[in-house]
């Protein structure tokens, strides 16, 4: 419910944020967010799509933990689930803007 300020100035930048609705996206599509699965499909669509990994990544992690550090993401929304994971994706771009 809180966003860390310093990542927000960083990463939560117009591209990123359009990107991350293109993430949810993919996100929504899977049946469940298993890291295992999730982490190389996700890497691969964004190398096709030609999308930084590091930007795109740390604006996740903004939505769903509030700062930009942090395990990993793919665990994390693993451990979530995938609808809290798309809730928590929704609340920050709603709440921080798009």
């Amino acid at each position: 419910e809180s966003y860390d300020e310093k990542s927000v100035t960083k990463f939560w930048k117009a591209d990123n944020i359009n990107n991350l609705q293109l993430l949810r996206d993919q996100l929504a599509a899977m049946p469940a967010i298993v890291a295992a699965d999730a982490e190389p499909q996700v890497h691969d669509w964004m190398q096709q799509n030609n999308i930084a990994v590091g930007q795109l990544m740390n604006t996740l992690r903004i939505a769903i933990l509030g700062i930009s550090q942090g395990p990993s993401i793919f665990a994390i929304c693993e451990f979530i689930g995938r609808d809290a994971t798309l809730q928590r994706i929704d609340a920050a771009m709603q709440k921080l803007g798009n």
